[in-house]
């Protein structure tokens, strides 16, 4: 009896490892000030400024303020632009261990009819 849950308990922490790595998204680190960055419109202009991260959840961005020189700040959400870029400043180098970050525009994945700023791996 002991030898069948000692299996027993082993199958089931290996189950549900399998279904904790599923889930491939990963929680996100996000830059929690305006730094230097580009955002790309959704008619392929490139807009250069400061970007905030002003609102985030657990995966994903839902809203970035931008600043261009000498303009209003402005409210963008993923139906406004393409994807942004937003140069990380040194001392969080070592946080992110990258120089840059970069979201895409995609809908959300718990809501087809939500858009929403995905991390990305490479500026396309």
């Amino acid at each position: 009896m002991t030898k069948q849950l000692v299996a027993l308990s082993i199958l089931v922490t290996l189950a549900l490892s399998s279904f904790a790595q599923d889930d491939e998204r990963k929680k996100i680190n996000v830059i929690d000030r305006a730094v230097e960055g580009e955002i790309r419109t959704l008619y392929n202009d490139t807009l250069y400024g400061k970007i905030k991260v002003r609102d985030a959840q657990d995966y994903y961005v839902t809203s970035i303020t931008f600043k261009e020189k000498g303009k209003k700040e402005v409210i963008y959400s993923a139906f406004d632009i393409k994807r942004f870029k937003q140069i990380v400043p040194f001392p969080d180098r070592a946080t992110f261990g990258v120089e840059e970050v970069y979201y895409e525009s995609k809908p959300s994945p718990g809501d087809p009819y939500k858009k929403v700023f995905i991390p990305m791996n490479e500026w396309r």
